[in-house]
């Protein structure tokens, strides 16, 4: 999944956190939050030549694929939610 389709810049991401894609109405704004796929692990973070521009390589199911395929062909607006592998007060890996 590339950065550029969702609203926001990913943070940084490790191999052990999940995240859950979100759509929004554009009619609605943010009143309107669909959730598209749920606790999806990260496999790896890649990043463009210049380091800008990041890409989320993730395992998903074919029926998570395909819906996350509908939002972005259908151009609404995506979001990411992260459940970081960190622990707040350590910041050490569960």
């Amino acid at each position: 999944m590339d950065e550029n389709w969702f609203e926001a810049k990913f943070p940084a991401l490790s191999p052990h956190d999940t995240v859950d894609v979100l759509t929004t109405n554009p009619k609605e704004g943010l009143w309107q939050t669909i959730p598209v796929a749920a606790n999806i692990p990260i496999i790896e973070m890649q990043y463009d030549a210049k380091g800008d521009k990041k890409t989320l390589v993730v395992n998903l199911t074919q029926d998570e694929a395909r819906a996350i395929l509908f939002a972005r062909g259908a151009r609404l607006p995506m979001h990411i939610i992260v459940h970081s592998s960190l622990t707040p007060d350590t910041n050490e890996s569960r």
